[in-house]
């Protein structure tokens, strides 16, 4: 094997620099802006340098998807074409809010996967030239994993030595050199590396026949079995539930979808062989997949549209269920097309990913009026809206629990996206504070609550009167997790997410939680019988006092509480609690999550 000269390497990078040059300047730039924030660690403007790196990573796959584009069908056009796509990112730059919320972080995953997929098919656009369309794919598939290969043996290496130089000469390496390296070698080796090896001539990779004998073996030893696994599973359940006519599980649409995509990309990787004598097999298990996928896309759609029909839309039911239209179109496309072209794949699947990011089709649209018709709905049934507005409820008569707690809900949902505003077309009265930026998305919760209750809807729930507390400030304390729990010397281990949620260990053994959030107490009952009750208060007081300004750093034994009563002893751990503050002073436990360890001094009462 002959090696590669050090002039043949500077020769092979520069033509890649010239070949590629705004992809290789976004990966500088990522590169430079992340190493300078692990110096300088800035908080009052990393906001500011979030929005600069999602556009330089968005940037990685855009220009490249351009610049293969234009070296394929436009070779003219191709510096109208980077400029075009340099004054997109410019133009999504500047439009990005100063503070990024959900709906910008799942945009931009949507985009992100828009262009990368994009990359795949750039310059086989209009859809032609399947085998050449394969082999650039493979050729690229093959290529990123060997980068991630060489950038990590490479970082581990020069990790190794660094801490060899340490250990045996004495000399400091900041920790943070690692970070660095890590940075370096992955925003510029992994990125430079790659791209030097992506395809050019386009025209010859079409009559390529070779196929990697490893992609063979994986499909056909390891993601095919895989699939057949997922095969079995899911129609057990199907047959599971047609026998005792339940509707199926929520959590199923998940286990369906990484069937069908499984399936689908193990056929894409063996593609060429269909056409093999000795692999006829992959076409007919081709044509037998998409025909089993059928009545579970029946049960995908039953599963998804139950919840959209009792709860209403969120971006992930509208995600779940545009995946299950996109499979069925794919299906009935392989089922009926005598031609098959995998290059429908990604190119539908890219176009869904950009259609459903924006307008009023979008998920955020459709989900946010979903939601807000929902809110609206719950109010209408107790007292008539009056141009799409609650009314005033003169009788003051309480919701039902039921539907306190849907509203609840949905006020939860606005929140967490910090959406609270969109819950003002339910308003007739303007509610400017909802929209000023140094109102926090909790208490704009508030907010909302407290108009709610002034119109006569007193909110409660768990004990807790929303009326005057809701317009309360909160503060989150968090702390990191530790290295493993000792469980040694307590009967069971208990992960509590907020409250009411009952955790089953053994069929005479049920624990479960409740909390008066205005009195600050934590209730632990087993079998529905009052174990231990906590007192939060001198805690949320501790927290107020001496972690408010660094909510984030709270050491794991400030956080950690132990009691003990006759019945047994308890250790709590939270990993974080919301704490309603009521001048300076802690009024009430909005929500927490811990890690619970118990030990059962009544020996009687365990299994």
């Amino acid at each position: 094997m002959k090696l590669i000269s050090f002039d043949a390497l500077i020769s092979g990078a520069t033509r890649t620099m010239l070949r590629f040059p705004l992809t290789l300047l976004c990966a500088a730039g990522f590169t430079a802006l992340s190493i300078y924030l692990v110096d300088y660690r800035p908080s009052k403007e990393l906001e500011a340098y979030i929005r600069v790196l999602t556009v330089l990573v968005l940037g990685l796959s855009a220009t490249l998807a351009v610049d293969l584009y234009a070296e394929r069908r436009a070779p003219q056009q191709k510096m109208f074409l980077r400029l075009g796509i340099v004054v997109f990112l410019l133009i999504y730059f500047f439009t990005l809010p100063e503070k990024l919320i959900f709906a910008n972080y799942v945009r931009y995953s949507l985009w992100l996967l828009g262009f990368h997929l994009l990359v795949a098919f750039a310059p086989y656009l209009p859809p032609r030239e399947i085998n050449g369309f394969w082999q650039y794919n493979q050729i690229l598939f093959v290529r990123i994993l060997t980068a991630i290969l060489y950038s990590s043996v490479l970082f581990l290496g020069i990790s190794a030595a660094l801490v060899a130089v340490n250990q045996l000469f004495g000399v400091r390496i900041d920790p943070d050199v690692y970070a660095k390296l890590w940075l370096l070698l992955i925003g510029i080796f992994n990125t430079w590396f790659f791209l030097a090896d992506v395809p050019a001539d386009f025209t010859a990779l079409d009559i390529h026949t070779f196929y990697p004998l490893p992609l063979k073996l994986f499909t056909q030893y390891v993601l095919l079995p895989l699939v057949m696994l997922y095969l079995v599973i899911l129609y057990a359940y199907e047959i599971k539930i047609l026998l005792e006519w339940n509707l199926p599980k929520g959590w199923v649409t998940y286990l369906i979808i990484a069937f069908a995509i499984g399936g689908i990309f193990s056929f894409l990787l063996i593609y060429p062989l269909r056409e093999m004598a000795d692999n006829q097999w992959i076409r007919i298990f081709e044509r037998w997949f998409y025909l089993a996928l059928l009545p579970l896309l029946v049960l995908l759609y039953v599963a998804i549209g139950r919840r959209i029909w009792d709860y209403g839309f969120t971006e992930l039911r509208y995600f779940v269920l545009t995946l299950a239209v996109w499979l069925t179109g794919i299906s009935i496309y392989f089922l009926m097309s005598k031609v098959k072209n995998i290059q429908y794949i990604p190119i539908s699947l890219g176009a869904v990913a950009f259609l459903v990011s924006f307008g009023p089709w979008g998920a955020f649209s459709v989900s946010n009026q979903s939601q807000l018709a929902r809110f609206k709905t719950y109010f209408a049934q107790h007292s008539p809206l009056q141009d799409g507005k609650i009314t005033q409820n003169t009788t003051r008569k309480a919701l039902p629990d039921s539907i306190q707690s849907e509203v609840l809900g949905i006020i939860d949902y606005f929140s967490r996206k910090e959406e609270v505003e969109v819950l003002q077309a339910a308003f007739a009265e303007k509610m400017d504070s909802l929209f000023k930026k140094d109102v926090s998305s909790t208490e704009k919760r508030g907010r909302i609550l407290a108009m709610l209750s002034k119109k006569g809807y007193d909110l409660k729930y768990n004990g807790y009167d929303y009326y005057e507390e809701a317009a309360k400030s909160m503060v989150y304390f968090s702390t990191q997790p530790t290295e493993g729990e000792d469980i040694r010397n307590y009967d069971f281990y208990l992960t509590v997410q907020n409250v009411d949620k009952k955790i089953k260990i053994a069929d005479n053994q049920v624990f479960s939680t409740k909390i008066n959030l205005a009195r600050l107490n934590f209730e632990l009952l087993q079998n529905d019988k009052n174990l231990i009750t906590i007192n939060l208060k001198k805690l949320a007081e501790l927290l107020l006092k001496n972690y408010r300004d660094k909510t984030y750093e709270v050491p794991p034994s400030v956080m950690t509480l132990e009691q003990k009563n006759e019945k047994c002893q308890v250790k709590i751990r939270f990993n974080n609690i919301n704490v309603q503050v009521d001048n300076s002073q802690a009024k009430a436990v909005d929500s927490f999550s811990a890690n619970i360890l118990i030990k059962l001094l009544e020996k009687t009462e365990k299994p």
